[in-house]
């Protein structure tokens, strides 16, 4: 990204709305990026706040159906992410009473653009937080580990790598997957006797942690594991693979709504299908093919020096092109020209 001196010479007041926005969370992708939007916004020296009153502009960060504005006369913006190709007919409803929509990829600007083609429609992509630093691997753990962050959200398929895993490696303790997940693992294999059971009950190279970790124990965990796996259907903008590669961490993952996805090391082949959950993400999404899933770990096994020096070396550019601050000027541009044409300056 080419880099500008950064200036502003106008005055204009931005109020943030939106659930994202009134609980920052780290443990959530909505929450780690509406405390870095905040402090980015801040210190760039714009005039903003959450709910204040008589804003020229409003931006409501939230989730499609949950989208609300509380100034008559203040420009509307309904900001989210998305991971399918349609939204739910009351989704629509709510985010067409915005003068404007923004969605934080190029995959989910153009959803936006087929569903609102008479809005303006523009994006507001996420960083990486300078704590994931790069970190040369000189070599594998001992067992090779693969880590996955995502259950029990459906949609990243920790379903299918557990499939995978076990197709690959059984109960081989030269390998081990460890499975990151937001209170509990909704993933389920079957033993020999056909009844269902968590993965971590029959594999004792199959790890569940189900607790919230703080942001040096996430940082550190990523350090204990090789490869980071990642076959999800869809993603608004996927914060864990680019934290992964950021920190020199080789990745294996769908591509096709990444906006980050020349960085990926080992992309999984996907099909353009429609998905399992109808009554949330309408429309169509990325569905993982497993046979590719599998021969990219096996992949990442066989070549693991080189693509982890090679991940080290690209992991430099991502925090050159992530840059918080970098990436936001665009949109204070945006909202510049916003208030420009609204007659404020």
């Amino acid at each position: 990204m080419e880099k500008t001196t950064w200036s502003i010479n106008f005055y204009m007041r931005i109020s943030f709305t939106g659930d994202a926005m009134r609980y920052m969370d780290h443990n959530t992708g909505y929450g780690q990026a509406s405390e870095m939007i905040y402090k980015t916004f801040k210190k760039m020296d714009i005039d903003c706040g959450f709910e204040i009153e008589n804003p020229d502009i409003e931006i409501c960060f939230a989730s499609p159906e949950t989208h609300y504005w509380l100034n008559k006369n203040s420009y509307k913006i309904a900001y989210t992410a998305w991971e399918s190709t349609d939204l739910t007919d009351n989704a629509k409803e709510i985010m067409s009473e915005a003068d404007e929509i923004w969605g934080t990829s190029p995959w989910v600007k153009n959803v936006f653009e087929h569903i609102f083609p008479n809005k303006p429609i523009f994006y507001y992509k996420h960083g990486i937080d300078k704590r994931f630093k790069p970190e040369l691997r000189k070599e594998a753990h001992k067992p090779f580990t693969f880590f996955h962050i995502g259950e029990p959200s459906s949609r990243k398929d920790g379903q299918m790598l557990v499939e995978a895993f076990i197709e690959l490696f059984g109960d081989n303790q030269d390998y081990r997957l460890v499975m990151k997940c937001s209170g509990m693992n909704t993933v389920k294999v079957k033993d020999r006797w056909g009844y269902t059971s968590s993965p971590s009950a029959l594999y004792k190279n199959i790890i569940d942690i189900t607790n919230f970790l703080t942001n040096e124990q996430l940082v550190g965990l990523y350090g204990l594991c090789d490869v980071f796996v990642y076959p999800s259907w869809g993603e608004g903008f996927g914060f864990q693979p680019l934290e992964a590669l950021a920190m020199g961490m080789p990745v294996i993952s769908t591509d096709g709504w990444a906006d980050y996805k020349k960085y990926i090391t080992f992309p999984i082949e996907s099909e353009l299908s429609t998905n399992p959950w109808q009554k949330i993400h309408p429309g169509f999404m990325l569905k993982p093919i497993k046979e590719s899933l599998k021969k990219q770990m096996l992949n990442a096994v066989q070549n693991y020096d080189v693509t982890a020096k090679e991940t080290f070396r690209k992991s430099f550019l991502i925090h050159e092109e992530y840059d918080w601050v970098e990436i936001t000027k665009p949109v204070i541009s945006r909202l510049k020209d916003i208030y420009k044409k609204n007659n404020k300056s």
